[in-house]
């Protein structure tokens, strides 16, 4: 490393760079390469948490829910934050958890949409972990519960078809006569 400290500057471009083509092969469902890419992104950046997210949605994408969070747990990022427990929680409900998604996720839809922070997603964390907890709830049989989450937040505000549809669902899963004829 010289004295102005080029050589961190260029480990950390070679590192965006890298970052950059395993968002490019996600994009284009070159899930493998992107696994791939995120591997060595991870041992590059020695385990840098946003690098592991990387590597552990990579996973997920290719079907591999296990893998991601073993990696997620190995690393102790499973509630780094709402993100992580997010991911955490897709990965457990795949896996059918179904108790440990909803000690994860908490049981109260209204507990994670308060104190929400604003952001530019079109879909926020917190509304997709309160869309979440409701399929574990459909999923457990607990339909009152799965209507409260679906219904959590308004499907306009969330801006999220799926959680419309399944509010919707939620409506005719809390009340069984809605389904008949259908």
């Amino acid at each position: 490393m010289d004295a102005n400290g080029s050589e961190a500057e260029v480990d950390e471009a070679a590192l965006e760079r890298l970052r950059s083509l395993v968002g490019d092969c996600i994009n284009k469902h070159l899930l493998r390469s992107a696994i791939f890419f995120a591997d060595k992104l991870v041992s590059l950046s020695d385990g840098a948490a946003e690098d592991v997210f990387l590597l552990a949605q990579a996973y997920v994408y290719n079907g591999e829910e296990a893998r991601a969070l073993a990696l997620l747990r190995a690393e102790s990022l499973t509630v780094a934050s709402p993100r992580f427990a997010h991911l955490t929680a897709v990965c457990l409900v795949a896996a059918s958890a179904w108790d440990d998604a909803l000690a994860l996720l908490g049981e109260e839809p209204e507990a994670l949409l308060q104190g929400e922070a604003a952001t530019n997603d079109a879909v926020s964390t917190a509304a997709a972990c309160c869309l979440l907890r409701g399929r574990v709830y459909a999923a457990l049989e607990n339909r009152p519960s799965a209507a409260r989450c679906f219904k959590a937040r308004p499907p306009a505000t969330a801006a999220c078809p799926a959680r419309l549809t399944l509010a919707c669902v939620g409506r005719a899963v809390a009340r069984p006569s809605l389904l008949r004829g259908v």
